[in-house]
């Protein structure tokens, strides 16, 4: 498995436009101190030291004295995640319910056998994993089937 994060970049006319760039971290941390004071967000913004990004968070963001979790959902933070399975993907997302996500579209990647989990990796009990190896071989050759079928069908008529 490989995870990446991907960092948020401002555009061209955002930055021509003048406005604050924030990492994911200082977003969450500002917002918060935003919520909580009327000191506004220039005096907020004030506070950090470009040079120290990491040390500007900890200055301004202190979840703790905030009460609440909630602010952090203003820190966007994306994160690819490249050779999971589709079940670890759906079960992350069930620990992060806030968290959207995007897997990638099976239109695009083709399906095999070396891409399946261990069956005890699922937890499926022994006695039920060859069945389950069955089902699955059953289900990838009717896939192979239709990807041959629909694939003809783009080549006679492009």
């Amino acid at each position: 498995m490989k995870v990446t994060q991907v960092a948020l970049r401002p555009t061209e006319a955002s930055v021509a436009a003048g406005r604050p760039a924030l990492t994911p971290e200082l977003l969450a941390a500002s917002g918060a101190r935003y919520s909580r004071n009327n000191e506004g967000l220039d005096a907020i913004l004030a506070k950090i030291d470009p040079d120290n990004l990491d040390k500007s968070v900890d200055g301004i963001f202190r979840m703790i004295d905030y009460g609440h979790q909630s602010i952090a959902d203003m820190a966007p933070v994306a994160m690819f995640l490249d050779g999971i399975s589709m079940w670890l993907a759906y079960h992350l997302w069930s620990l992060c319910p806030l968290a959207g996500g995007q897997e990638s579209s099976t239109r695009y990647i083709r399906l095999s056998a070396e891409n399946l989990p261990h069956p005890e990796e699922l937890g499926i009990p022994l006695p039920l994993q060859e069945k389950w190896q069955q089902t699955m071989s059953t289900a990838l050759e009717a896939y192979q089937e239709a990807v041959s079928f629909w694939e003809s069908i783009a080549v006679q008529n492009p």
